[in-house]
């Protein structure tokens, strides 16, 4: 599948994570990858704060810069590939799962 990959900051914070979002379809418009990157970061970390009872981020509180884009190419991994993520996305056709630490956002 095609993917992006990223790091980011969150806050403050010197701490660098990383990110992968696996998709089937990216529309071209004309919005850059990072700023895409970010809104599904803060939809999704916001998502996850929620259930967890912490305050929501807002955008000023991320820093997104796009490390790799393939946009040509299917490439196939295996699940475990989660693990080495701190936060992985994949928005396909029947599967639109999150993984925040390796662990499945429900």
């Amino acid at each position: 599948m095609p993917f992006i990959t990223f790091i980011y900051k969150i806050g403050k914070y010197n701490k660098t994570y990383y990110g992968k979002y696996v998709y089937d379809y990216l529309s071209d418009d004309e919005v850059p990858l990072d700023i895409k990157m970010k809104n599904v970061l803060l939809s999704k970390y916001n998502e996850y704060r929620k259930k967890n009872n912490y305050a929501d981020l807002d955008k000023k509180d991320l820093c997104v810069g796009i490390l790799f884009h393939n946009n040509n190419t299917y490439v196939y991994s295996s699940l475990n590939e989660v693990k080495c993520f701190d936060f992985y996305y994949i928005k396909e056709k029947y599967d639109k799962s999150t993984y925040i630490n390796g662990k499945l956002l429900e």
